[in-house]
């Protein structure tokens, strides 16, 4: 059957984090790939839990640290703002995961709320229905008037 929905994004999220890793070490020094790993946890924020999301942007600011030192080529104020970089945009996708999961739950619970007053008004409407003893499904307007049946 496959991964749990969050699971399938986490594993998206590394999978991208795994191919940066691959194109900075195959790159070298003459492409700064250090400021797109902060594309894992924005990848990650789409489906995860900010749990997650803020795992795997703690992966990928690790990795950018260790990118930045790595090189002797980049300044190290130059591979100290693309780490920064990946943080913020680590703490975005965190704080974007946690208002996606409160609007889901927010939808999921206006849904509940909505079937819940359809049953509560069948219900009603039935309890009226029997009190006056008429069939629920039938309406007054359902109803021919006398003045208008054929003679």
């Amino acid at each position: 059957m496959g991964l749990p929905r969050q699971r399938r994004w986490a594993a998206a999220a590394i999978a991208v984090l795994v191919v940066l890793l691959a194109l900075d070490l195959a790159s070298g020094p003459d492409v700064f790939v250090i400021a797109l790993y902060g594309i894992a946890p924005l990848v990650a924020a789409y489906g995860s839990g900010w749990r997650t999301t803020a795992a795997v942007a703690l992966a990928a600011l690790a990795v950018a640290q260790i990118s930045s030192t790595t090189f002797d080529e980049m300044d190290r104020t130059n591979g100290a703002v693309f780490v920064f970089t990946v943080a913020i945009l680590g703490l975005l996708a965190c704080a974007t995961a946690v208002m996606r999961t409160r609007r889901e739950a927010s939808a999921a619970r206006a849904g509940l709320l909505a079937e819940a007053g359809e049953l509560l008004s069948a219900a009603r409407s039935g309890a009226s229905a029997r009190r006056t003893g008429r069939s629920p499904r039938s309406s007054p307007a359902a109803a021919p008037s006398p003045s208008t049946t054929p003679a």
